[in-house]
Formats: structure tokens, C-alpha cells, sequence
């Protein structure tokens, strides 16, 4: 079974991971195309690392993994 890692949220609102999966699809100006839609995404000066995470992914991960959370 796959699993995220580190999901990231594009403008479109569709997540990925954000190694390898986002890495690969960066563009040149530093704009990635929704691997789903095709929406583009310009991404902050830190690159892909610095897009938001999605943390309600994040959680529901770890939750089905059995890991602790914070509230």
C-alpha cells in the first residue's frame, strides 16, 4: 500500500507528496502543473518544501497508522 509522505496542497487544492512526486513536475519559472487537472501552481521562493502541507491528510495518516496526534 502506497502512502503519502509529506503532502503538499497546490493551488487547485489536489495534494502530493512532496518527494518524489512534486519534485519531478517542477517547470521552469518555478511553476508546477497539476499532475490531475493541469491548474498551475507558482511556487514561494523556497520551492516545493515551502508549498503548504495538508495536514488534515497528515493526521488521517498517522490516525490509520495508529500513531499518537496532538489534538
Amino acid at each position: 500500500m502506497r502512502t503519502f509522505r509529506n503532502p503538499k496542497v497546490l493551488t487547485c487544492g489536489h495534494s502530493f507528496c512532496e518527494d518524489p512526486c512534486l519534485t519531478r513536475f517542477v517547470r521552469p519559472l518555478n511553476k508546477i502543473s497539476c499532475p490531475e487537472c493541469r491548474t498551475e501552481t507558482t511556487l514561494p521562493p523556497g520551492g516545493v518544501k515551502e508549498l503548504l502541507s495538508n495536514f488534515t491528510l497528515i493526521r488521517a495518516i498517522r490516525d490509520e497508522a495508529g500513531e499518537e496526534t496532538c489534538p
